[in-house]
């Protein structure tokens, strides 16, 4: 699962899903915190039609990341873009993937008016238990990733989540080599066999996206 984050990469990952890949589009708020009004606008029409192409699988990465938009305008601009695109994907009835940084409060607010169909996926989560519920209840997954490895917060609230709550994801690195140790990770915290975890995981992530085999 390719995920796109602006115009110019869109076209790349139509052609990589001949191979057997399936891919997003959507405007990723670091995108979106640097392009000005006209460009922005441009870029939604832009997706708008590749939504009816129906190529892409999901929107995404879509969201908030307030650490890179500091001011009131440039918060604005990104709230306005994530607005557009859950209005695309509740016509489309299609998930999103959400990138979500230091702004868990306006991202959840928006996305709950919003009333997605579909649902999505909170991509490279390290939030607390109590935050992936939030999610979970509107419909969401979590994305798990290497993150996993690096956060007490993270693994605390893995280890208590409902299975249907829980994606495995690479992130930005080599799925060959990160994914099986996501895995591996989240076994020993679930206190679950490995196999069984790659298998739920794995049907969520189907589920989520439409794709065949979402059942465990």
């Amino acid at each position: 699962m390719l995920a796109g984050l602006g115009p110019a990469d869109w076209q790349t990952l139509e052609e990589a899903a001949a191979s057997g890949l399936t891919w997003s589009a959507g405007l990723h708020p670091w995108w979106v915190h640097a392009a000005d009004d006209a460009t922005l606008r441009d870029a939604l029409r832009q997706l708008g039609q590749r939504l009816m192409s129906r190529g892409p699988v999901a929107i995404g990465e879509c969201g908030l990341d307030f650490a890179r938009a500091r001011t009131s305008p440039a918060r604005s601009r990104q709230h306005r873009a994530l607005e557009a695109q859950l209005d695309m994907a509740r016509e489309h009835e299609m998930p999103v993937v959400l990138h979500v940084v230091r702004a868990t409060g306006a991202a959840l607010g928006l996305v709950r008016d919003a009333a997605l169909p579909r649902g999505g996926l909170v991509h490279g989560f390290a939030g607390p238990r109590e935050v992936a519920m939030d999610w979970h209840r509107i419909g969401f997954c979590v994305g798990i990733g290497p993150a996993l490895h690096r956060s007490a917060r993270l693994r605390a609230a893995v280890s208590l989540l409902p299975r249907t709550a829980l994606v495995v994801e690479s992130d930005d690195a080599d799925p060959a080599a990160t994914l099986p140790g996501v895995v591996l990770a989240l076994a020993a915290l679930r206190r679950e066999d490995p196999d069984r975890v790659a298998r739920y995981t794995a049907a969520n992530a189907r589920r989520l996206f439409g794709l065949p085999g979402g059942k465990a």
